[in-house]
């Protein structure tokens, strides 16, 4: 990794941090289920801080038969910045012979730094495999959770 990466790395996360400690943030949190009109094993929820109209994370968490996942967005000025792609599945429990519902790992994390998202140029730093979602490692599967909030937020 270059040292102008590295750098920009290090701005993307103080601009996280600060949305993360933003007191002035207005949340509004809907559940997945009403959003896409389709119920999840687990149900689901997509939540939205916004300074005014201005979206800065979107965070949405679904539950499904196996574990959970979530993706996080930051943004500025309506672009990504960072986006985190999470899958934690349950723990098997070998006694009861069941899965723990109460208990997770992380079995993977993606953390995509975009430097531009209208060009496409981005990085990301992964751990683990992914069990039970998919991705193709594009900016481009995450326009529609953006476009989701925007309308959700629109209403």
């Amino acid at each position: 990794m270059l040292f102008a990466q590295i750098d920009s790395l290090k701005k993307i996360d103080k601009i996280v941090r600060k949305i993360d400690s933003d007191k002035k943030l207005k949340t509004q949190k809907f559940n997945t289920d009403d959003v896409y009109n389709k119920p999840t094993d687990g149900g689901g929820i997509i939540e939205i801080k916004l300074i005014g109209s201005e979206i800065k994370k979107i965070r949405q968490e679904i539950g499904v038969s196996f574990g959970r996942l979530t993706t996080i967005i930051y943004m500025v000025d309506g672009q990504p910045i960072k986006i985190i792609d999470r899958e934690e599945n349950f723990d098997w429990s070998e006694k009861q012979s069941t899965y723990d519902y109460h208990s997770v790992d992380l079995v993977y994390q993606a953390e995509i730094y975009v430097f531009d998202a209208k060009s496409n140029k981005f990085k990301i730093i992964s751990t683990g495999d992914r069990n039970l979602s998919s991705g193709n490692g594009n900016l481009s599967e995450y326009t529609p959770l953006v476009k989701l909030a925007q309308d959700i937020i629109e209403q």
